[in-house]
């Protein structure tokens, strides 16, 4: 049956380290590749994507580790990262960060906004979700605080413009403006 017009074809690994062999990598006529266990590179990246493009759509470079989200393990992904599960958990061994790299000299830096979920338009005052920021829990009387940093004139970093404390108190390092006509005190 094989033809110019009639050639597709399979290439299939099979292997055993005792026992009977069994496929453990196939590349299809069509280019996919299926691997039966750990894919382990020792010398590069793996990218999915334009492979003759430095913006493949997900690029992981091991440098010879498996990747483990240690450091010198990384993950790049271009353009919108879903996560099917819901969660993003860092390891405990280090200090997580989200954050937008630095722009060239000259250049402002980018936007990064943190959303809950919205209800569909015309849902029927169907209301949006909540957006929770934490701070860590503590044991005994270990606390945690909140804070909140931004970048004023004259400096070329941030500092600490608000904080909530452990107590629930909101300390403020400046002026505090209220826009509308109300303040409500409760005592």
């Amino acid at each position: 049956d094989f033809s110019a017009s009639n050639n597709a074809t399979t290439m299939s690994f099979s292997l055993a380290t005792s026992g009977a062999v069994s496929e453990k990598m196939r590349l299809s006529s069509i280019g996919h590749l299926s691997v039966d266990a750990d894919l382990i590179t020792t010398g590069g990246n793996i990218r999915s994507g334009n492979m003759g493009s430095s913006t493949s759509a997900i690029v992981v470079g091991s440098y010879g580790d498996d990747f483990d989200g240690t450091e010198g393990s990384d993950a790049k992904v271009y353009g919108d990262l879903i996560v099917g599960g819901g969660d993003i958990i860092y390891p405990s061994s280090g200090v997580g960060k989200i954050s937008v790299a630095a722009t060239a000299a000259g250049t402002p830096g980018k936007d990064l906004t943190i959303e809950a979920g919205s209800a569909p338009g015309a849902s029927g005052d169907t209301a949006g979700g909540k957006l929770y920021l934490k701070s860590g829990g503590g044991d005994g009387t270990g606390t945690s605080t909140m804070e909140f940093h931004t970048k004023v004139s004259g400096s070329d970093t941030t500092s600490k413009a608000m904080e909530i404390n452990g107590s629930g108190d909101v300390v403020i390092s400046n002026n505090l403006t209220v826009s509308g006509t109300t303040v409500t005190l409760d005592t």
